[in-house]
C-alpha cells in the first residue's frame, strides 16, 4: 500500500479519535482530547501542542509532542487504530474527518 494523501508529509488533515459504540446511532464516541491535526513536514498539533510523527509502512509513531509514544497501525485510506503497550490493537480508533485535507 502506498502512503495516501492523509498521512504524507505534505498534506493537512484532521483526525478524530473515538471508541466504538454498539448501541447508539453514532458508530463512535469521540474522545476530544485525543484528536489531532496533521500539518506539513510530518508534523501534527494536538491540544495546543505540536510534535512530529514517523510513518514506516503501515505503522505511525508519534515521536515528540503531546502524543509522544502513541503508536497506530493504518487500516485503509483514512483509518488508524491505536496499539496498546503490548502491541495489540486497542479500542481507540482514529478516522480522518470528512473534507479535511484532500
Amino acid at each position: 500500500m502506498t502512503p495516501d494523501d492523509s498521512m504524507n508529509s505534505t498534506s493537512m488533515a484532521i483526525y478524530l479519535q473515538g471508541l466504538p459504540l454498539l448501541l447508539m446511532r453514532s458508530n463512535m464516541l469521540e474522545v476530544l482530547d485525543e484528536d489531532f491535526v496533521v500539518i506539513h513536514g510530518s508534523s501534527y498539533t494536538r491540544g495546543g501542542g505540536r510534535g512530529v510523527y514517523l510513518m514506516t509502512g503501515e505503522r505511525v509513531e508519534f515521536t515528540s509532542g503531546p502524543s509522544r509514544g502513541a503508536v497506530y497501525v493504518r487500516s485503509g485510506r483514512s483509518f488508524l487504530r491505536r496499539l496498546s503497550a503490548d502491541g495489540s490493537e486497542g479500542a481507540l480508533r482514529c478516522v480522518r474527518a470528512p473534507n479535511s485535507g484532500r
